[in-house]
């Protein structure tokens, strides 16, 4: 679908439009599955919709800074791996 596209770009409002079109077309054929699986889709644009760039980017950064924080690289060790894999 290309709702799906358009969420994997973070772009809710084309996703919701795109959707919408989705819905209106699938609703015509009668299939059930592809009809909840269209839904499901509008539900995540609405979600994403909801969650503001700021609080991701936050969200994010907070994340990264702490695996950075974590993972400490050794230079000494790292020589110590190739050499016994050698």
């Amino acid at each position: 679908m290309l709702a799906d596209i358009y969420l994997l770009l973070s772009k809710p409002k084309q996703a919701l439009t795109a959707i919408d079109e989705a819905i209106s077309e699938e609703k015509k054929t009668e299939d059930q599955i592809w009809l909840a699986a269209a839904y499901e889709t509008k539900a995540a644009a609405l979600a994403l919709k909801k969650i503001s760039y700021r609080r991701l980017k936050k969200a994010f950064s907070v994340k990264f800074e702490e695996t950075k924080k974590d993972n400490h690289f050794d230079p000494a060790a790292d020589q110590q791996l190739e050499a016994e894999s050698t």
